[in-house]
């Protein structure tokens, strides 16, 4: 089961300090968008699971934030 957090929480995803940025929950589906907590790394996590039963659809990490945020946007968009 996914832990239920809120924007501005923190927690490690895929070897990354990150910090929920925000989270839209569309048709049963979530999506959140995540930055790199640490000021010097600049990453961002898009994580995508199931409502429901919080299993994980998909979990991906870009080397830049930006890209992150252009592709959380593109899965709500379609979501």
């Amino acid at each position: 089961m996914i832990p239920t957090i809120r924007i501005g929480d923190s927690m490690q995803l895929m070897g990354v300090y990150a910090v929920l940025a925000d989270t839209k929950t569309i048709d049963g589906v979530t999506y959140e968008l995540y930055i790199a907590k640490l000021p010097t790394d600049n990453r961002g996590l898009v994580r995508v699971f199931d409502a429901d039963s919080g299993n994980i659809v998909t979990m991906k990490q870009y080397p830049a934030y930006a890209k992150a945020v252009e592709k959380y946007a593109d899965a709500i968009l379609i979501g």
